[in-house]
């Protein structure tokens, strides 16, 4: 079916205070009759063959319908109703519950299919960060699962999605990186000039959302509270020791200065160089802060309380209408097409392999980051030459769905270094790196985007390796010009995927990692032998090799078979005008020929010229403003 313009549509087949028999009823007129294994019938079969019981509650505001087996009293199926569903408790996630449950009126259910990790120990790289990340992570590729190999010379592909409640930016914790001056026009000029995304409503919003990072007690301006955050500044006593020799060396090849702060907003262009702290950090100590989302957390004890049986549900406090659900993993949209446009009515759920139907009074929120993608193709939303040949029938044929893929690119040298030398301290729990920095595009310095940034860490970072003895200075290419994309191969969300990155597919992208290579790097390399000698005692560049990084063609080979992605996803369902081949209106946050369906996540903004987190919680705050001053178009 194509997308239809015009009026709004009918009334669903759901309606308020529907009963048992009657929401039954309703899934039928969408065509979407379960079947239960056990019994080998559909629910409405079971219904009406009396071979089953219904039992309804109310919890803070919102229905929950049970249908249990006569039988043997098993569940087979649970319906859930509230105003607004949210698919996903990530950044984006947390800002629209949280915004939209302040209206004491509107009830909010959110579901993760990640579970709730708060319980666990803080991580410290140097002893359990490589085990617990990987236990965080789920890796889907092609076809199926799969764990990430580096290099992409004939690999297989693979998307990282997180497994806890919070998403990345739970596992990342507080990424403080204001969108640069150069990245917030550049997102206005995309979104066609809308007022949603004009620059200074952008940084407005980013200095909004830093309410939500920790605060270091006794500071003179509270960190991301009642002051700006410097991403500089981070709550530790000092640098490491070793920072000192790594600033001087970068300074004096570059031409910068250790900059003052990142975020400085009055700056038509970024500070550049290289800093001797950096930003991953939670608590004022300086280790990981664990509640729920994005350091100390969006959805804060301000916000909900743990609830539930086990204690490890999530429900609004202080008259919120709010319940958060983990292990719960959304398999299908649900859409009414009896109206002109398609309308969003609600969701197909698993809950610990049962069953369950949400129903949308107002609206469905989609915030499931890199998975976003694949729900809205597997439902029906995407490129109708690609899903009509899979049996899925196309609700709305928006064929960018999934066909921008972008990601930063990231690559590592790697250096002996005496045992002495640390550059994290891992007896306070911070992050893998304590040093790094920006550079502006090798090929256009005036560019006020960032296009270069280094990170300096203990250990092999290619591997995850935490050696003392070993440095790895890891790049990232902050804008590639290359795109990949992500198209399902079958009808099943679960099936297998087409995934690519397509990493240096334009030439640009690896020609721009030369050029910093041969006027940053390789002077770097001559001053640690030179006039820095002194202070570079015992280092010694080992991969790659001095020989193989003075080559440009064996250089060229080197970054190509070692190249990853930097696990910073973005534009596969771009925020842009639906006429110019967008997937999300900027006018509203709804997907493009859709009614009921919002969706801002990591997976509609622009690719970011730093971390991702602080874009997302920004473009996600101001859109959960535009839905909720809209009532959700109800």
């Amino acid at each position: 079916m194509a997308a239809r313009a015009g009026s709004r549509p009918a009334a669903t087949a759901f309606s308020s205070g529907t009963t048992w028999r009657n929401i039954i009823v309703g899934l039928i007129t969408l065509g979407l009759c379960f079947t239960i294994a056990t019994f080998g019938v559909s629910v409405a079969d079971l219904v009406k063959d009396g071979k089953t019981n219904t039992k309804t509650h109310i919890s803070q505001g919102i229905s929950f319908t049970t249908v249990y087996s006569k039988s043997h009293g098993a569940i087979e199926l649970v319906v859930v109703e509230a105003d607004i569903g949210v698919i996903g408790t990530g950044p984006s996630g947390g800002i629209v519950m949280e915004k939209a449950s302040r209206d004491l009126t509107t009830s909010v259910f959110g579901i993760d299919k990640g579970a709730n990790f708060a319980d666990d120990r803080t991580l410290v790289y140097l002893d359990n960060n490589r085990d617990v990340l990987a236990s965080r992570w789920d890796y889907l590729g092609t076809p199926g699962k799969s764990r990430p190999v580096t290099g992409f010379g004939g690999r297989t592909q693979e998307v990282q999605v997180s497994n806890v409640m919070g998403g990345d930016a739970y596992i990342n914790n507080a990424n403080v990186v204001r969108a640069s001056d150069g990245w917030r026009k550049r997102a206005y000029a995309v979104s066609g000039n809308n007022p949603n995304m004009d620059p200074a409503n952008i940084l407005a919003h980013s200095k909004a959302v830093e309410r939500f990072m920790p605060i270091t007690p006794g500071a003179t301006t509270n960190r991301g509270t009642t002051g700006p955050i410097g991403i500089v500044e981070v709550p530790v006593a000092g640098p490491m020791p070793m920072a000192a020799k790594w600033v001087t060396g970068f300074n004096t090849v570059t031409g910068t200065t250790t900059p003052a702060d990142y975020n400085r907003a009055a700056s038509a262009t970024p500070d550049w160089g290289f800093s001797d702290r950096w930003q991953m950090f939670g608590n004022a100590d300086g280790t990981r802060s664990y509640t729920f989302s994005h350091g100390d957390g969006i959805l804060n004890e301000n916000a909900v309380e743990r609830c539930g049986p086990d204690g490890k549900d999530y429900c609004g406090i202080g008259g919120r209408r709010l319940k958060v659900w983990g292990n719960s993993e959304a398999t299908k949209l649900i859409f009414d097409t009896t109206g002109d446009r398609p309308r969003c009515v609600g969701f197909h759920f698993t809950r610990n392999g049962v069953p369950h139907v949400f129903r949308a009074r107002k609206a469905v929120a989609l915030h499931a980051g890199l998975l976003s993608s694949r729900l809205l193709q597997i439902s029906g939303v995407g490129d109708s030459a690609i899903l009509n040949p899979l049996g899925i029938e196309t609700v709305v044929h928006l064929p960018n769905v999934g066909k921008r893929w972008s990601n930063h690119v990231a690559f590592s040298y790697t250096l002996s270094s005496p045992s002495t030398e640390r550059a994290t301290d891992n007896t306070n729990g911070n992050f893998t790196c304590t040093m790094g920095g920006f550079f502006p595009n090798p090929y256009n310095t005036s560019d006020p985007l960032r296009v270069i940034q280094i990170l300096l860490q203990d250990g092999n970072s290619a591997t995850n390796t935490p050696v003392t003895t070993v440095k790895a200075m890891t790049v990232f290419h902050l804008q590639p010009k290359s795109r990949g994309f992500q198209i399902p191969m079958s009808a099943s969300l679960n099936g297998p995927w087409n995934v690519t990155y397509g990493y240096f597919d334009d030439p640009d992208d690896i020609n721009t990692l030369l050029k910093f290579h041969n006027e940053t790097i390789l002077p770097l390399k001559a001053y640690m032998a030179g006039a820095g000698a002194s202070a570079f005692t015992g280092y010694a560049w080992t991969n790659p090799s001095p020989t193989v990084m003075d080559d440009p063609a064996q250089m060229r080979a080197f970054l190509v078979s070692t190249a990853r992605h930097a696990h910073h996803g973005c534009e596969l369902d771009l925020l842009a005008p639906c006429a110019n081949g967008g997937v999300v209106d900027p006018d509203t946050g709804l997907v493009c020929g859709t009614d009921g369906l919002f969706h801002i996540d990591t997976s509609v903004v622009i690719q970011p010229d730093g971390n991702n987190e602080h874009y997302v919680l920004t473009v996600a705050d101001i859109y959960a403003d535009v839905a909720v001053n809209a009532n959700w178009w109800a």
